[in-house]
């Protein structure tokens, strides 16, 4: 039996570029490491953390990434882990109260 593969309806925001993004002083190092990532110079995995930017920046990085020629792809985690979380809580499942799940 073949399978096929579904292509996933993911594109990235052509306006999260790092042309257009604001560098505060205290992310001047983040930023170059991105930068670094994108090019293939860097390093080969970057754990990114803050309150906002995050999506632009690793947006920019793929964006950077695909203009120099490489294979990229930006994935939200939301996506990733929402067969996780239909399968930990099904939807024919209703919470009653704080901590019980009924059928």
């Amino acid at each position: 039996m073949a399978s096929t593969q579904l292509p996933l309806a993911l594109s990235l925001d052509t306006e999260a570029t790092f042309d257009n993004y604001y560098v505060a002083p205290s992310q001047q190092l983040p930023v170059a490491v991105l930068k670094g990532v994108a090019t293939g110079q860097g390093e080969k995995l970057v754990y990114l953390a803050g309150r906002s930017g995050r999506r632009h920046l690793l947006q920019a990085c793929c964006q950077l990434a695909d203009a120099q020629g490489r294979s990229v792809r930006y994935i939200p985690a939301a996506e990733l882990l929402e067969p996780i979380s239909v399968h930990i809580h099904p939807p024919e499942l209703h919470e009653v109260g704080p901590t019980r799940i009924i059928p």
